[in-house]
């Protein structure tokens, strides 16, 4: 289990969103997320990710989760696209800063030289394990399965609306995280772009719990339902 809500309950003006809702979210599980507008799924999510508070029950996250959402406004930015999501993999960023820290440090005549070098082969295990030599060419195929490749050295202020949503998304696709949280993931996509969406999520090994209207997408990417009534 790497989050589970316990009788939760959410009020909103005063009227009762959530009565005694309970689920959890195992690790890799695919979930559709579905009901009418209005029910609350938007705010489920947010409550998932703490963003929202809940007037009584329990929220328990497995420690040192990392969850990942799509930003509703893209931050403003000179920087480009490219720069702006491999900064997006903090943890692979962290540990290449380490790696160059290590390798300056490797050059001083007074270093212990033997205990450097057990501490950068460490770094650098870590960082290959978590794809950190593969990272731009990600990031190059995430941006060619969503049809933006030719916006990877654009600044986030030149793109148009639709492509600030796909940066947005890619960002989530990018970053380290072990949940995904999607709401709504195929808007402004086309049909390559969703069906490409389709085959990163049925093999991507973090989990996902995904809100869509789509029968077809969630019927690809999801093996279980929840569903929102009231």
């Amino acid at each position: 289990m790497i989050i589970q809500a316990i009788a939760i309950k959410k009020t909103i003006g005063g009227n009762p969103l959530f009565e005694e809702l309970s689920c959890q979210i195992e690790a890799g599980e695919k979930i559709a997320l579905v009901g009418i507008n209005g029910t609350g799924k938007s705010t489920f999510l947010q409550i998932l990710t703490g963003a929202e508070g809940v007037d009584s029950g329990v929220i328990s996250r497995q420690k040192g989760l990392r969850i990942g959402t799509v930003e509703q406004e893209l931050t403003v930015s000179e920087a480009t696209v490219i720069h702006y999501l491999l900064h997006s993999a903090a943890t692979i960023q962290e540990l290449k800063q380490q790696m160059s820290h290590y390798e300056a440090l490797m050059a001083e005549p007074n270093t212990d030289l033997e205990k450097c070098l057990i501490r950068y082969a460490e770094l650098q295990q870590r960082f290959e394990e978590l794809g950190g030599y593969g990272l731009e060419d990600r990031i190059s195929a995430i941006l060619q399965g969503l049809g933006i490749p030719h916006r990877q050295d654009a600044r986030l202020t030149e793109l148009s609306g639709g492509e600030r949503v796909k940066v947005a998304l890619a960002k989530v696709l990018v970053a380290d995280a072990d949940l995904l949280l999607l709401d709504e993931p195929t808007n402004h996509l086309d049909l390559s772009s969703i069906r490409w969406l389709e085959n990163y999520l049925q093999n991507t090994k973090k989990a996902v719990l995904v809100v869509s209207h789509d029968r077809h997408f969630l019927d690809q990417v999801t093996t279980k339902t929840w569903e929102l009534e009231e």
